[in-house]
């Protein structure tokens, strides 16, 4: 994934360089309409490298859960520090949101990540491995207790897998439980004055939050689905004169070098410019599969649109492409290429199969 991230970041670098970070996008269709010729020509055939999978109708898991809309709410409540509870008789039930501290440690050593101290939690959310919670209930507020565990054998920190560990916990106060008055006092996102609307709003933004991740799983799908047997030296010579400027700034602005800055996420240059290839390829690819070209006027009309919406005129523009690019850099190729990749981006999103 992370090669993923800062191959979008760069990208989005050299954006910001020509227009101020504009994400507007209003495909044209001249071509497929009237059989215009293409614009620019590629210089090779998509379909000799590339081998579609499916790419339209990807299913895909849409599931804003319950209990994610209530840990938002429990998110608010705890940034509010709404105590409800500090006599030290009161003792942890199930399903109680508290406020607590903990130490792990494996073999009597700390380990990282294993020590934090406020933090919140429902207990019985199965948040915390196994054991974890259950070690919570029937604890007074002001109490420690030592818990031991054993983390799960597929555990995301693989040096911690599989281990015994023991944690000091400590309860340091219960919190208030949700009412429309509590959440008319804190709710300063959404405004809301009651339990039901809050949950309502939360459940609304965070849908639209997975309809991000549901894309964005989709193209991961789409992306491992299709056989790209080898990238045109041709392809590579162009990114490289679009982007190689960027990533020297990008890097610059780091404090380091390009070598070392695609080294923090197992890249290397080399390997930078092929992921960007493959991804270009792909939305070729799908581009030609569907009929989709870009005219002149397509191409005319996208530089206008681009222009107008970061009032910027085309002389500016395309006098920060030159300063931000290789002398051998194409804006149109560079512009033909946005608008293919916007093209596949909105079929996928378009054609997105909710389960």
């Amino acid at each position: 994934m992370k090669k993923k991230y800062i191959v979008a970041i760069l990208l989005g670098l050299m954006t910001c360089m020509l227009t101020g970070c504009s994400t507007d996008s209003i495909p044209s269709f001249h071509a497929m309409l009237f059989g215009e010729e293409e614009y620019v020509s590629l210089g090779y055939d998509p379909s000799d490298y590339v081998t579609l999978g499916k790419y339209k109708n990807i299913e895909v898991e849409k599931s804003v859960s319950d209990s994610d809309v209530q840990s938002a709410l429990d998110s608010m409540i705890a940034a509010g520090d709404e105590k409800e509870v500090k006599s030290s008789d009161t003792v942890v039930k199930k399903n109680q949101l508290i406020n607590f501290d903990y130490e792990g440690k494996v073999n009597g050593k700390a380990f990282d990540g294993g020590t934090a101290e406020s933090q919140f939690l429902r207990v019985g959310s199965g948040k915390m491995i196994d054991g974890f919670e259950d070690a919570l209930v029937g604890m007074k507020v002001g109490e420690k207790k030592d818990a031991k565990v054993t983390f799960p054998k597929d555990y995301r920190e693989t040096s911690l897998a599989g281990k015994e560990a023991v944690f000091t916990l400590k309860v340091n106060y219960i919190y208030k439980e949700a009412t429309d008055a509590l959440v008319a006092k804190l709710d300063s996102t959404y405004n809301t004055k009651t339990v039901k609307a809050f949950k309502e709003a939360a459940k609304k933004e965070l849908e639209s939050q997975n309809e991000q991740q549901m894309l964005s799983t989709a193209m991961s799908k789409i992306t491992s689905e299709a056989k790209i047997s080898k990238v045109p030296d041709e392809l590579i010579k162009k990114i490289k004169a679009i982007q190689s400027k960027s990533l020297e700034s990008q890097a610059t602005q780091s404090g380091t070098d390009v070598s070392t800055l695609l080294g923090m996420y197992g890249m290397t240059e080399d390997s930078y410019y092929e992921s960007i290839a493959k991804e270009r390829l792909l939305a070729e690819a799908v581009a030609q599969a569907e009929g989709y070209r870009v005219t002149k006027q397509d191409y005319e009309d996208k530089i206008a649109e681009i222009c107008k919406s970061n009032n910027i005129t085309e002389a500016d523009y395309r006098k920060n492409f030159k300063s931000a690019t290789s002398d051998n850099a194409s804006l149109e190729d560079y512009i033909v290429y946005m608008m293919k990749y916007e093209y596949f981006y909105d079929l996928v999103q378009k054609t997105l199969v909710k389960k």
